[in-house]
Order: structure tokens, then C-alpha cells, then sequence
């Protein structure tokens, strides 16, 4: 089977819909990151993959082939949430406990009612004990049933909140995930059709904090591919993932050690620059501290931290502010000592 698709992460004629012709892509992903030595020839009469090895050609198509594309890289993992099922499944088991609720209120108004029957809302082994009416649930078995379904209940809330917090797929991960259905149609229409509802997609990959710098970076790579960009940030292992030329795999070890040298530099600069800015403004001649042109340094450089803090992580809102301050005053510490 020829590939004529691959994962535009890391290979950039598939994010534009270019399907290279004349040679069968063959990206060999596996969960590790590197592939098995001498691939397992389709054509051969060696056994078939296993899950988790060989490259993506290798398993036929359909479900296996759609499997193995979908979990050789985890921004791939795009699935349905069903979020209108869960809904349905939630009003239907809060409406079976509303009934349920509403018959135990009724038998206790019921028993309340009547002197007699009284003992029997005092005394659990009493009530447990007591003669059952034709017709009608005694109190135990009605309590089971309403256990039961607030087991039910609950865990179709947790796992419908679950669901939710899940991190919608990039339009990237989801476009490359498109790409190869429709390029290599490795499913029906109606089976593939899950990819085309955009709001109700959810990923598996784990949100990272950085990730949209990731992403800036791999276009960087892709675009400046070139033979010294090949060996600094491709592994012999990664090479090993296709035989196609036009396709590029970058190691993510590597562009991630990038992207935290990329962030470590921004880092300093923050600190270095407005702190050399200060000491220039401080010590010129006809200077103070009090200086617009200190305060105006000191507002942008805050401003600028802040930015970069919501940029790069996942700080909340009161982080955002504890930082921002306490940069501020180092600064204003800095201008002060200075002065």
C-alpha cells in the first residue's frame, strides 16, 4: 500500500494538502519514537506488525492502518467526545433519580402519616424487617435501586467533566489527521466522518505550556530545512522514519531543548535589559530616579514580563499579578540602590 500522506507536524508539504507522488511515503512512528530494524515487506511472507511496530504502510488498510496512524504520534490522538450523548445520558439518569426521589418522599409522607408506621422512619432494622405490600417497593429495595443509579449518575458527571476539560486538538494536529483520511481513505465515509466534527474533537496529547512556541519553531525548521538544520535536530533513529524524501521528522527532544533555550534567553533579557537600561538612566549626568524616562522603562519592562508570563504558561491570574509585582520591585529596588 502507498502512502501518499504524512503527519504535517514535522513534514511540511502535507499541512498545504501537497500529495508527493512517485514514491510511497513511509513514516515508521512508533510510540518510542524509533522504528525496527529491516521494516516488515507487505510483499513478503513474513508475519504481519504488531501494534506499536513497523511502519504505518506495513498494516493493511482500514481500521488497523486508521489505528496505527492515530497512535504513531500523540498529536494524532483526535477522538470524539459525544458531548450530546453524555448530556442525553445525564437528563435521562437525573430524571430516573427524580422519580426515585420523588416515590421514597412519598412513602415517608406516607409512613409519617400514620402513628403506626412511624416507628418504622425511626428504626433501619425495623423498616428492613417490615412486612412487604403487594404492589409496592418496600423502602430497602427502593434505597438499592437509587444507590444504584447515583453510582450511575455520578460517574457519567465525573466523566462528562472529564471530557470537557480536555484540550480541544490544534488546526494543525487536526488538519494532518484529515489530510490522511482523505488522502490515503483508509476508512468508509461514514466511518471516517468523526474527523469533520470540529466542535465536538477532543486530544489526548497533554497540553504543554508552551506548545504554540513548539509550533512557530517546527515551521521555522521546515521552512529553513536545509543539511545543517537535518543534523542538529534529527536523530539517526528519527531518520530512520521515512524513506521519502519530501517528508521531514524533526526529534522532539531536540526542538524541545530549542524552545527552552529559546524561553531561557527571554528570560534574561528581561532581567538584563531593563536593569542596564536603569543603571544608564541613573547614573547620566542631570538623571534621578524619579526621571518619566526610568518610570516609562520601568511600566514597559513590567508590562513585556507580563506578557511573556501568560504566553508561556498556564499561570493564573493572581500568579500573573504576584510575579508582575515582585519584578517591579526589583526594579524599583535596583533604581533605588542605584540612585
Amino acid at each position: 500500500m502507498a502512502s501518499n500522506s504524512a503527519p504535517h507536524d514535522f513534514a511540511g508539504d502535507l499541512e498545504k494538502g501537497h500529495v508527493p507522488t512517485g514514491e510511497a511515503s513511509s513514516p515508521a512512528l512508533t510510540n518510542s519514537g524509533s522504528t525496527l530494524a529491516g521494516g516488515c515487506d507487505s510483499n513478503s511472507e513474513s508475519p504481519p506488525p504488531s501494534p506499536g511496530s513497523g511502519e504505518v504502510e506495513d498494516f493493511p488498510e482500514g481500521y488497523p492502518l486508521m489505528s496505527c496512524y492515530l497512535d504513531s504520534d500523540e498529536q494524532f490522538m483526535i477522538y470524539r467526545r459525544f458531548g450530546i450523548l453524555h448530556a442525553r445520558s445525564l437528563l435521562y439518569a437525573q430524571d430516573e433519580l427524580r422519580e426515585l426521589e420523588s416515590r421514597l418522599t412519598m412513602l415517608d409522607k406516607r409512613d409519617d402519616r400514620n402513628e403506626d408506621d412511624r416507628d418504622y422512619l425511626m428504626c433501619r432494622e425495623n423498616d428492613d424487617d417490615r412486612e412487604p405490600i403487594p404492589g409496592r417497593k418496600s423502602r430497602k429495595d427502593l434505597l438499592a435501586l437509587i444507590k444504584q443509579k447515583t453510582l450511575e449518575y455520578g460517574q457519567l458527571v465525573i466523566q462528562a467533566q472529564q471530557l470537557c476539560g480536555m484540550n480541544k486538538p490544534s488546526w494543525r494536529d487536526q488538519r494532518s489527521v484529515t489530510n490522511f483520511i482523505e488522502n490515503e481513505g483508509p476508512l468508509m465515509e461514514k466511518d471516517a466522518s468523526f474527523i469533520y466534527h470540529h466542535e465536538d474533537l477532543i486530544t489526548l496529547r497533554p497540553g504543554r505550556e508552551h506548545a504554540w512556541l513548539d509550533c512557530a519553531v517546527e515551521n521555522c525548521l521546515i521552512w529553513l530545512r536545509c543539511r545543517p538544520i537535518e543534523y542538529l535536530f534529527v536523530s539517526p533513529l528519527t531518520r530512520q522514519k521515512t524513506r521519502n524524501k519530501n517528508v521531514r521528522y524533526y526529534t522532539r527532544s531536540r526542538v524541545n531543548l530549542l524552545v527552552t533555550a529559546i524561553i531561557t534567553l527571554i528570560i534574561l533579557a528581561l532581567l538584563v535589559a531593563p536593569i542596564y537600561a536603569l543603571y544608564r538612566l541613573t547614573v547620566s549626568a542631570g538623571s534621578r530616579a524619579t526621571d518619566p524616562a526610568c518610570i516609562g522603562v520601568l511600566l514597559v519592562c513590567t508590562l513585556v514580563f507580563s506578557a511573556a508570563l501568560s504566553m508561556f504558561t498556564k499561570a493564573k491570574r493572581h500568579e500573573i499579578l504576584a510575579a508582575a509585582a515582585g519584578y517591579c520591585a526589583v526594579l524599583v529596588v535596583f533604581v533605588g540602590n542605584v540612585g
